[in-house]
């Protein structure tokens, strides 16, 4: 009995000799891969400088990247007002950075300018018509006014760029402003000037004096001041029209 036992404890001794023997031989075989092998491997690695390829076309890019010992991946496209379509607009790590031979280099390439509809502002108020192009990232080119008799005042005659079609983001389109009708004018301000000066200003714009109607100085006015006047000022009316005026007595 006692025999069997000693044996037992012989058995286990060896035994965890082995097993610790065998976790020093792992433990070794690690740190000697860590220190020496590893460090000699990542060190065989050349290093290279990464060339310069932002602004050159995706197919020129590529083949200089490879050249060098690199690799590339594309990371994606944006609208560029700058670089044609196709062309690298970004590169990731940057130009003449250090890097071992065999590092992805991660491209962004230009999707060119973007487009845009251009809108429709036949017979839109001038101001809404700017705001339009502006909302759809145009810019207001080149005004020009014309009379017409089919469309009011600071209305939208014609545009140079048809409706409906694309144009690059913020290219210009010219404008053709509405005058009104050659017939039509529109109605000067008159108060506060002299009667005389009233007439003048009338006759300039193609208009008359109408019924006058003149009311009591209680001493605002000088005599003869222009104090109201049917039409208003700024309305638009045909050439020939009456205008009627109140005016300050002497």
């Amino acid at each position: 009995m006692r025999n069997n036992k000693k044996s037992r404890t012989k058995n286990y001794i060896q035994y965890l000799l082995i097993t610790i023997g065998f976790i020093l031989f792992i433990f070794l075989i690690i740190l000697v891969f860590d220190k020496l092998i590893m460090p000699s491997i990542v060190q065989s690695k050349k290093i290279v400088i990464i060339p310069k390829v932002t602004g050159l076309p995706i197919e020129d890019g590529s083949k200089i990247i490879k050249e060098a010992g690199l690799q590339y991946q594309i990371a994606g496209e944006q609208f560029s007002y700058d670089y044609p379509t196709g062309t690298i607009i970004k590169q990731t790590p940057e130009a003449f950075s250090k890097v071992k031979i065999g590092r992805r280099i991660y491209l962004t390439i230009s999707k060119g300018r973007e487009v845009a509809i251009v809108p429709y502002l036949i017979g839109q108020n001038y101001q809404k018509a700017v705001f339009m192009l502006m909302e759809r990232g145009f810019i207001l080119g080149d005004t020009t006014y014309e009379h017409s008799e089919l469309y009011e005042k600071d209305t939208i005659i014609a545009q140079s760029k048809r409706a409906g079609s694309t144009a690059f983001y913020g290219d210009t389109i010219d404008l053709v402003i509405s005058l009104g009708s050659i017939s039509s004018v529109e109605m000067p301000q008159l108060i506060g000037k002299s009667i005389e000066e009233a007439e003048e200003l009338l006759h300039t714009h193609g208009l008359i004096i109408g019924a006058t109607h003149y009311i009591k100085n209680d001493g605002t006015y000088l005599p003869h001041t222009v104090i109201n006047q049917t039409p208003k000022a700024n309305e638009i009316v045909r050439k020939g029209s009456e205008v009627y005026l109140i005016v300050v007595g002497k």
